[in-house]
């Protein structure tokens, strides 16, 4: 039997299973009386599994980098290796790609870019991480980096930008990180970076931010380390930061806050550092604060602060470090502080601190150093400071009413590197003794001490 199949010119496909498992493809001019060739699946496969199509626009993506190479001194980079070369971008050095090409990583850290931030960049629609910290990079940060939608990362730390934070940051909703700190930016924080709900660290430290702090920064509920130290920011610290339950780290020293620390602060339950210290800050400490179990260091040195230490704050068993200088404080010292089994820094210079040293405080045996100088303190040393096993600086001067012999039970404080209680009636006791361990300290003021009469 002969099979005419000429007539079939308009490519028709045929799938037939045979014995060898393979498919007959027939097509135009094959030929009466002819049985077409076999195709087997490996050949379909490009057709049957076409390569994705690129969710993004390869050209203008090469175009974006070349003009971040050439405005951004590229021939100067520390390393430059594959760029502007006929090598896919995924080989350039600091690029990373997805599987059709579109550049989704652009991290060029400590690598010599100078120069401005070329507008082109918001071509790479699919970038999620963009890291360019510790550049000498200049100019303002371009507005259009808002459009990238996907972007997670946003480093742009340790440059020389200028100008303010653009409005259209808080478009970028898949944001976790954004670090801008160590730059010359100025003008306020824009309430819409409060839009930035996955967020979990904003670092804008050191810059010439003003402006008060936006209450909307409440709103980052994933938010764990907000660090905005050493700027010129005014007016109070909004109580809606005490919304960030899962705030680790809050750093605002350096500017000029001002009012009463928020006793919301005492619902971060999880905070372990707060640091507040150099602002215009007034009012009593927030007993509050005392409820922060997992804070290790709290420092609100050089601000207005009065009113009395709280006692409260002997519940915060994680802390280490307690600095409370140059404040308004008065009243004793609260023996609860002899509660903080971790401490190692207690701080307390320059306030209105009354009263004599509780003897409580000989129970913190890991404390490296206690510095009560230039308060009203009065009585004499209690004998209990010789728990204090590990203390390496105990500073007392300043505080004339403090009086009587140094108690013999500092002898056994064999760490002790530094003494210091001049302006005050403290004398050292007459003896060898004495002699010996006097002389033995590293610092001692005064070089000379007063004896006590025998």
């Amino acid at each position: 039997m002969r099979y005419d199949v000429s007539r079939f010119r308009a490519a028709v496909l045929i799938l037939g299973v045979f014995g060898t498992g393979s498919v007959a493809l027939s097509g135009c001019d094959q030929g009466p009386g002819t049985l077409p060739e076999p195709v087997r699946p490996s050949e379909l496969a490009p057709a049957l599994n076409p390569e994705p199509e690129p969710a993004c626009d390869l050209a203008s993506e090469r175009a974006a980098l070349e003009a971040l190479y050439e405005g951004a001194g590229g021939g100067s980079w520390n390393n430059s290796e594959g760029w502007l070369s006929s090598a896919p971008t995924g080989d350039w050095h600091g690029l990373g790609t997805d599987e059709s090409g579109c550049v989704t990583a652009l991290e060029l850290p400590r690598n010599g870019l100078s120069g401005a931030l070329p507008v082109e960049l918001s071509e790479l629609a699919q970038l999620e991480r963009l890291n360019f910290w510790g550049n000498g990079l200049h100019g303002p940060i371009p507005p259009e980096i808002g459009g990238l939608r996907n972007l997670e990362l946003l480093s742009l730390g340790e440059n020389e930008f200028s100008g303010t934070i653009p409005e259209e940051l808080g478009l970028l909703t898949s944001l976790e990180r954004l670090g801008l700190a160590g730059n010359q930016l100025t003008g306020p924080i824009p309430s819409e970076l409060g839009a930035l709900t996955n967020l979990t660290s904003l670092a804008l430290s050191n810059n010439g931010l003003s402006g008060s702090l936006p209450p909307e920064l409440g709103r980052l509920e994933n938010l764990t380390k907000l660090t905005a130290w050493r700027n010129d920011f005014s007016g109070p610290i909004p109580p809606q930061l005490g919304e960030l339950t899962e705030l680790v780290v809050l750093s605002l020293w350096g500017n000029r806050l001002s009012g009463a620390i928020p006793a919301e602060l005492g619902s971060l339950t999880k905070l372990e550092f707060l640091h507040l210290e150099d602002n215009e800050l007034s009012g009593a400490i927030p007993s509050g604060l005392g409820q922060l179990a997992n804070l290790t260091s709290l420092t609100l040195d050089d601000n207005d602060l009065s009113e009395a230490l709280p006692p409260e704050l002997g519940g915060l068993t994680s802390l280490w470090k307690l600095t409370l200088n140059n404040n308004q404080l008065a009243g004793p010292i609260p023996g609860e502080l002899g509660q903080l089994p971790n401490l190692t820094l207690l701080s307390l210079v320059g306030n209105g601190l009354n009263g004599p040293i509780p003897p409580e405080l000989g129970r913190l045996a890991r404390l490296q150093h206690l510095d009560l100088r230039s308060n009203e303190l009065t009585g004499a040393l209690p004998s209990e400071m010789g728990g204090l096993a590990n203390l390496e600086l105990l500073a007392l001067s300043g505080n004339p009413s403090l009086t009587g012999a140094l108690p013999d039970s500092l002898l056994d404080l064999t760490a002790l590197i530094s003494l210091d209680f001049v302006e005050t009636a403290i004398c050292a006791p007459p003896g060898r003794a004495f002699d010996t361990w006097l002389g033995g300290l590293a610092t001692l003021v005064p070089e000379s001490p007063p004896r006590c009469r025998s």
